[in-house]
């Protein structure tokens, strides 16, 4: 991802965004219009098709998509979360403070028995991994890199959460019932 933003000259949360179409072009040496990097990061829908693809909605479309079928419905964004549900990837408890760590050099905020959240975890972080009381990340499955190295590692290890990266702050307090795949979010002590 880090090679993709070079070549595009993006902020890596911008090709955190991108649908693998894009990356895919970029990475054939295409033209890619960065306005829809842009628009993507702003806001985007992706939803599912009868055909079992992915329909991405960017800008104006995403945007009319949202006030039809959201606001129409007075459907509220939590902001306030207090538990989040995802898939147990390797059971047990544990309750600490959250460290969200995406990039290698966030590893050094990492202490001892701290809870580990990330998008999805990479091998370069795994020297953070190993410190963690638990592991949550936002993407992932049973067979994610996250749900392989817990198992190894034998830490409590909630995936699939979506929004665990943006529903907690480092520092928040956090209880883990990996088990059954809950999260329950105390705010900073």
């Amino acid at each position: 991802m880090r090679e993709i933003a070079k070549r595009l000259y993006v902020s890596l949360d911008q090709v955190r965004s991108l649908p693998t179409t894009i990356i895919k072009q970029v990475l054939n040496g295409e033209e890619v219009d960065l306005a829809i990097a842009n628009g993507i990061k702003k806001i985007h829908v992706c939803l599912p098709t009868a055909d079992g693809r992915v329909a991405d909605l960017i800008g104006r479309e995403a945007e009319d998509f949202f006030k039809k079928h959201l606001e129409k419905n007075n459907t509220k964004v939590a902001t306030d979360l207090s538990e989040l549900k995802g898939a147990s990837a390797c059971a047990g408890r544990a309750e600490g403070r959250v460290r969200i760590i995406n990039l290698p050099e966030e590893m050094i905020k990492m202490e001892y028995g701290d809870i580990l959240v990330a998008s999805a975890t990479t091998p370069s972080i795994v020297p953070a991994m190993k410190k963690a009381a638990a592991i949550l990340t936002d993407e992932g499955g049973l067979t994610c890199h996250a749900a392989i190295v817990s198992r190894e590692l034998n830490i409590p290890c909630v995936v699939g959460l979506k929004i665990i990266t943006k529903a907690v702050q480092d520092g928040d307090q956090v209880e883990v019932d990996a088990g059954e795949g809950i999260v329950k979010i105390m705010r900073s002590k």
